[in-house]
């Protein structure tokens, strides 16, 4: 259960760090497209 709860935390960060670099790249991206 234990092991369960800490997997799905590490999954949960994982997942907010990649949406927070794609969201960077994306506005970065952005800014030298215009």
């Amino acid at each position: 259960m234990a092991g369960e709860a800490v997997e799905q935390l590490f999954l949960n960060r994982s997942l907010w760090d990649l949406q927070s670099s794609l969201c960077f790249l994306t506005l970065l991206c952005g800014k030298g497209l215009k």
